[in-house]
């Protein structure tokens, strides 16, 4: 005990830290290599010690330098996945004990695989892992760990057999850095057959049929989940399953050669619970009396909630708002579901806001003849309610008024007067 007390007490310690375009102030270091005794790593709230450990390349009971440790922090500063990276360092005659620590970096981003199909998900997810300890899912959206992701996959690619390439891009939504997306490509890859695992047996063929026009083309995730939510929820929805979702598609490879894979893909279901209609309340409704929106609710309560049914039906509230000059109202509703019984009831808010009125109503980008004839088509006359529906039917029959219109295009501004609460009406023509 006495003798291991000595040690620390006669050992050298040096500190030193690594940030992004700075070089660590040189110390007195020991002459030569010593065996690295121990690495502690300390700061870092998403990363193991062992995985930081790894990444830096450190390996315990090596023989290691000053030089190495200084190495290893550039190495993980490097990767994005830190904002700064300190180190320290003791030594005696047992060898070197290396302190790290790190602060992580503010902003990580999922990794997304589009079409690396020979792994399943959670498989690829560890063997990258394996290769680049620092990932877990999520990539730092600077640095350079996006780049080890990609090497990795190029590895696991190879051993599939394939000759294809790895690319990556940075996915954005609303303005920031969302995802990040890699990509197979120079290989194709086949849909050869697409399934629904948890569907209901009535409605996984109606799936299968709305499917249909993936098999046979590409595989990409990020465009069956597209599909997904345009043509296959609705199925669920308009049959009462209305908290429905799909899962991220798997791929399993029934077909490989190096230019090209087949892919039988399992997207999923996951339905829920299947809800009946309990009822509608309404509120705010004064133009269109509660009772009057009742009637153009289609469904009934006990029958089966038709969610894609009861949208349209919302829509022509809506239009019948519109059609009457109430041009900012709006309607929203807030399901309140009973998973005790399978019901659902409906809130239904309208908020009318103030009724508009008919303005001017201009045509530019036509000689006067043509800009004559279709203002006096445009029967909506100045001082009547404005009825935002007749746009759309105005300009679906001005084939039959302006026969050169196939060789024009047409743009549209709606502008509404606050002041006088009148809406102003342009078009203007330009040649295609």
């Amino acid at each position: 005990m006495r003798q291991c007390l000595v040690l620390v007490a006669i050992c050298a310690a040096l500190s030193v830290s690594v940030a992004p375009q700075s070089t660590p102030k040189r110390a007195t270091e020991p002459s030569g290599s010593l065996t690295l005794v121990a690495a502690h790593i300390s700061g870092s709230k998403r990363f193991s010690e062992s995985d930081v450990i790894a990444e830096a390349g450190l390996k315990i009971g090596a023989a290691v330098t000053a030089e190495d440790l200084k190495t290893a922090a550039e190495r993980l500063n490097e990767t994005g996945a830190f904002k700064t990276v300190e180190y320290k360092y003791s030594f005696s005659t047992r060898g070197m004990i290396a302190e790290f620590t790190t602060e992580d970096a503010d902003q990580f981003v999922p990794a997304r695989f589009d079409n690396f199909v020979w792994l399943p998900p959670k498989a690829l997810t560890e063997k990258i892992h394996d290769d680049v300890p620092l990932f877990n899912g999520e990539v730092p959206v600077r640095g350079g760990l996006p780049d080890e992701v990609a090497a990795s996959l190029r590895t696991l690619l190879t051993k599939a057999g394939s000759q294809g390439t790895v690319n990556y891009q940075l996915t954005e939504a609303q303005n920031a850095i969302a995802a990040v997306t890699y990509t197979v490509e120079d290989v194709r890859i086949d849909v050869h057959s697409i399934h629904f695992p948890g569907a209901p047996p009535d409605v996984a063929p109606l799936l299968e049929t709305a499917a249909k026009p993936l098999v046979g083309t590409y595989y990409s995730a990020s465009r069956i989940g597209t599909v997904a939510g345009l043509d296959l929820l609705p199925i669920f929805l308009q049959r009462g399953w209305l908290r429905a979702s799909f899962a991220a598609p798997v791929p399993h490879v029934t077909q490989t050669s190096p230019e090209v894979a087949q892919v039988d893909v399992e997207l999923p279901a996951q339905p829920g619970l299947q809800y009946r209609l309990k009822d509608f309340n309404f509120s705010g409704f004064k133009v269109l009396a509660a009772a009057q929106a009742r009637k153009l609710i289609h469904a009934a309560p006990g029958q089966v909630a038709n969610e894609i049914q009861i949208s349209k039906d919302l829509r022509a509230m809506k239009d019948f708002y519109e059609s009457r000059g109430y041009i900012k109202s709006k309607i929203s509703t807030t399901p309140e579901y009973d998973d005790s019984s399978a019901t659902v009831a409906f809130a239904v808010q309208a908020s009318e806001g103030n009724q508009y009125r008919m303005g001017t109503f201009e045509v530019e980008g036509l000689d006067k003849t043509s800009t004559a004839r279709l203002t006096e088509a445009w029967k909506l006359r100045a001082g009547e309610p404005y009825d935002k529906t007749y746009l759309r039917r105005y300009l679906a029959s001005l084939g039959t008024v302006f026969p050169r219109m196939d060789q024009m295009k047409v743009e549209t501004d709606e502008s509404a007067d606050e002041t006088t609460q009148t809406m102003d009406v342009l078009l203007r023509f330009k040649p295609k």
